[in-house]
């Protein structure tokens, strides 16, 4: 098992994923990460490896590059990544533990997706993009410190956290988009601040614990924006 490992971090790594700056088109590209991905996935799937280090030196997470890795329990992230790509720890359903690094800058499309046994996370303040349907059907997940510098909230991107009790909005947030925390069946509390311009179609629907919300005077919202069973919404 040493060995595999081993092998992850240096070979896969460091030679695969170093993508050629002078391929010929964006397909060709687009084929070298798959191929890449690939041999990745089929040695952690064979030798049972539970646990990742992605050396020190990748900048990039390809898209789908842990897709369904169903024994991944820990994966450590390097100090000089700066993208975690689309779907790129989608379905790793036995992911407990993984620490975002202050360098990360953009967090992609559906990047944890249904990763149901992951229980915490921190998203540090470099984050400026996190995708549509990030942590969607993350039911374990009971705490998130969002302190991403995003401006938007993108659809979907907590729907279905069921263990999520609450949650403190960033500052720079001043769109929550439609079905952001959908299916929140546990969700509580939910801080904001006056920086909220828009508030969208059952962003908060299906949350049938939150009774009561605090939300701007000047924050525009639709009649399907809260679940139905909010009885009490202050303004700020």
């Amino acid at each position: 098992e040493q060995k595999i490992k081993k092998k992850i971090t240096t070979d896969i790594n460091v030679e695969d994923y170093k993508i050629k700056k002078d391929l010929a088109t964006e397909r060709e590209k687009y084929y070298q990460i798959e191929n890449a991905n690939k041999i990745l996935l089929s040695m952690i799937m064979q030798n049972g490896i539970t646990s990742v280090h992605i050396p020190n030196d990748i900048t990039l997470l390809n898209a789908k590059m842990f897709f369904e890795c169903n024994n991944i329990r820990e994966v450590k992230l390097p100090s000089s990544l700066k993208v975690i790509g689309d779907m790129s720890f989608y379905g790793c359903s036995s992911l407990k533990k993984i620490e975002i690094p202050n360098s990360v800058k953009t967090i992609g499309i559906n990047a944890f997706l249904d990763c149901s046994s992951l229980t915490e996370l921190s998203i540090p303040s470099s984050v400026t993009i996190i995708g549509e349907g990030c942590f969607k059907g993350c039911s374990k997940l009971w705490r998130i410190a969002l302190l991403a510098l995003i401006k938007v909230i993108e659809p979907f991107t907590f729907s279905s956290c069921t263990s999520l009790r609450e949650i403190s909005i960033p500052s720079s947030v001043t769109k929550i988009q439609n079905y952001a925390f959908y299916g929140c069946n546990v969700l509580e509390k939910v801080s904001m601040t006056k920086s909220i311009q828009f508030i969208e179609d059952n962003a908060f629907n299906e949350c049938p614990k939150l009774a009561l919300i605090s939300i701007p005077k000047s924050a525009v919202t639709t009649q399907s924006s809260f679940n139905t069973k909010v009885t009490t919404i202050l303004t700020i």
